[in-house]
């Protein structure tokens, strides 16, 4: 990374783009049309976003009216967000699924709380790291997962995913224009964030095959020779 505001932030954006990249091409592997598989990523999901309005208020507070307008932003973020953990056990319902079914993994108990640390810790900056690999995923890869999901299960069981598709286009768009005015430092810890959160969220996605694979709902990935 070179120590100058654009080279920082064109570092940050190849390095995102290069990353998200990976994940997604895990997460297109990944047999969405299983409707066990497919109830088990919901779950590990609700586990998730019913942190992420007290994460964005953490935020917000920690910007307060010296960085008014990252404040402003990250408040109207968080109004969005408000009901969203919710639309995620509808889906699990329509699919005739309940939340007790799927206990919460370890990998996603990590990957929540990591994101406190890097809040209280480090400050609001490095936090966007996890934001934009959620928000950055859904807009690489959510349109088509959301069309084989609505194709295999119905639109009554693709509330949640349709709704991030869409959603996160203009939250992404939010996420780099907080990075545009970061320092050289924060944007080093945001891509140290980016990173733990995608090895992270990629361990969900293995346990969840590794767990199913074992009754013989889904068919593990073969390893490349």
């Amino acid at each position: 990374m070179k120590n100058g505001k654009k080279d920082d932030v064109q570092w940050m954006q190849a390095q995102f783009e290069r990353r998200v990249a990976k994940l997604a091409d895990i997460v297109r592997a990944f047999p969405w049309e299983d409707r066990a598989a497919y109830a088990a990523w919901l779950a590990q999901t609700y586990y998730l976003v019913r942190h992420t309005t007290t994460f964005l208020a953490l935020k917000a507070a920690k910007y307060g009216p010296a960085e008014l307008q990252n404040h402003l932003g990250v408040l109207h973020h968080l109004r969005e967000e408000i009901g969203h953990p919710q639309v995620a056990l509808k889906d699990i319902q329509a699919l005739g699924f309940d939340i007790q079914n799927f206990p919460e993994m370890t990998e996603t108990r990590l990957l929540w709380q990591n994101q406190y640390y890097w809040i209280e810790h480090e400050g609001p900056i490095p936090h966007t790291g996890y934001s934009l690999m959620l928000e950055g995923l859904a807009v690489v890869a959510g349109p088509e997962i959301a069309a084989r999901i609505l194709s295999a299960h119905g639109k009554a069981a693709a509330g949640f995913l349709g709704l991030h598709a869409e959603a996160d286009v203009k939250h992404l768009e939010m996420g780099n224009r907080e990075l545009a005015g970061a320092s050289h430092a924060a944007l080093e810890r945001t891509y140290e964030n980016l990173e733990q959160s995608c090895l992270l969220y990629e361990a969900i996605f293995e346990r969840i095959r590794a767990q199913l694979a074992k009754i013989g709902t889904v068919v593990p990935l073969k390893k490349a020779a």
